[in-house]
């Protein structure tokens, strides 16, 4: 009788334990398995992921990957952020698909992403067709935080065609990151 009480105290202990410590609840106790990404850059750390009328999800798992594979390039722009510099297919729907150039600001110090919400592509002819002798032009420098686009200009509500030299300072602290200046003669 003793022996029968003891097993079913210890099968109610496991019942019990079962219910309070289950993965179901979260409750991972195997360190081997856990994912640990000191220093990474997640989506929190990218200032839009999306722009209006944008064809580019800013936080995509894909160009996560590419931010952090980025964290080890030598400082390129703006004394000490990355610019990374992607070349895109931009396909509306509507007539052919355009080549286009997207700038991103990476700051290593605090693994925020600074996507530029105008994109630059192929200057074109009077009927709107790429040049193809003409491809779009971005030009940053390390020395200053200046980057200047020229070629076609996209964004939602400001298009731009066949521009020289179309600059946006860039600046962390501001609430929109890139302020449009004045063009620059070449």
């Amino acid at each position: 009788m003793k022996f029968l009480k003891t097993v079913m105290i210890f099968s109610i202990g496991l019942v019990v334990s079962s219910c309070s410590f289950s993965k179901e609840n979260n409750q991972n106790f195997d360190v081997e398995n856990k994912n640990i990404t000191n220093g990474a850059i997640a989506r929190e750390k990218v200032a839009k992921c999306k722009f209006e009328q944008g064809y580019v999800d800013f936080c995509s798992d894909n160009y996560l990957k590419i931010y952090n594979n980025a964290l080890s390039q030598k400082v390129n722009f703006a004394q000490n952020k990355v610019a990374l510099v992607f070349d895109k297919e931009r396909d509306t729907g509507k007539g052919i698909p355009r080549k286009v150039k997207y700038f991103i600001v990476l700051d290593p110090t605090t693994r925020k992403v600074y996507p530029l919400d105008q994109y630059v592509g192929y200057f074109v002819d009077d009927q709107l067709e790429e040049i193809a002798s003409e491809p779009p032009v971005v030009k940053f420098s390390q020395n200053n935080n200046k980057v200047c686009f020229s070629g076609t200009i996209f964004s939602y509500q400001d298009n731009n065609i066949n521009v020289e030299n179309e600059c946006y300072l860039f600046n962390s602290n501001d609430k929109n990151f890139f302020k449009k200046t004045q063009k620059d003669k070449k």
